[in-house]
């Protein structure tokens, strides 16, 4: 079988052009970032948990402006939630973290040969040497399971709007929860290690009409040894060399990845080999 072309948006798209001058928007954005001040000052909370400061930054707008009221009308219980809820929500969001060993579910029909039929090489680098891995992470059935996605979504809940955490649950779900086509993909050995302990991550930015392509962004995720508290008003860092000490090379310019670039995934038959789910890896 033939190697698939993997390409990029064309440099006159002007959907990319737009992303590539600013690849985190949600960083730039200055109404954002008024009312973060804004709740903020409310608070009297300047220093916060990283995963505070990455949820608010990331938050819908909506959310945020709730937040904001919320604040006004209820400064102490929103200070405890923003400013010492920083464990829950950071147990939240790495309790979905992938094992490198567990257990797959058994399905009738074997995703993974249609996996390897789609994707043929890693999809970040173009190598071989591939392995299957989930989107978002499947796992057997457990209290302790259900436990730590059920105090996920209500994180989610607090920061993003109703119809999108509707979406990603739909999505989560629907194939999220097992080995589906749409929550699998091949990477290379090394590169499935760094996405399951969440070194990097790939943004979904638009999936063709055809639904053949989905273009993506490759980013490199900030090490989990983080400060304990990070300044509130400062935006996450997502420096384009900020690799943790790994390299991958992005396989159509031969440089190395660096946050921001620019991937397409492909499939040859979207109905019968569908590509990984946008929503999932939105929730990534």
């Amino acid at each position: 079988m033939n190697k698939p072309e993997i390409s990029i948006p064309g440099a006159d798209d002007e959907l990319v052009r737009s992303i590539l001058s600013n690849p985190v928007p949600e960083f730039g954005d200055p109404g954002r970032a008024e009312i973060i001040s804004q709740i903020s000052s409310e608070l009297g909370i300047g220093m916060v948990d990283p995963s505070v400061r990455a949820l608010l930054w990331l938050a819908d707008v909506e959310a945020l402006l709730a937040l904001r009221d919320g604040c006004m009308g209820s400064r102490a219980a929103f200070r405890l939630l923003l400013g010492h809820g920083g464990i829950m929500f950071r147990d939240a969001l790495t309790s979905w973290a992938c094992d490198m060993f567990e257990r797959w579910a058994e399905l009738t029909e074997n995703p993974f040969d249609l996996c390897m039929e789609r994707d043929q090489f890693c999809v970040i680098t173009r190598d071989v040497n591939t392995r299957t891995v989930n989107v978002y992470p499947h796992r057997p059935a457990g209290a302790s399971n259900a436990r730590s996605r059920a105090t996920l979504w209500e994180a989610l809940g607090v920061f993003w709007e109703e119809p999108r955490v509707v979406g990603w649950r739909q999505a989560v779900f629907g194939c999220g929860c097992t080995n589906e086509l749409g929550n699998t993909m091949l990477l290379r050995t090394d590169v499935s290690r760094a996405w399951a302990s969440l070194h990097c991550a790939l943004r979904p930015v638009e999936l063709g009409r055809d639904f053949k392509s989905l273009s993506v962004q490759f980013f490199w995720l900030p090490s989990h040894q983080c400060p304990s508290d990070v300044p509130l008003l400062s935006p996450p860092a997502f420096a384009p060399d900020n690799t943790g000490g790994l390299e991958f090379r992005n396989p159509w310019n031969s440089r190395r990845l660096q946050s921001g670039d620019f991937l397409r995934l492909l499939t040859h038959d979207p109905e019968r080999c569908p590509l990984p789910s946008f929503e999932l890896l939105e929730i990534q």
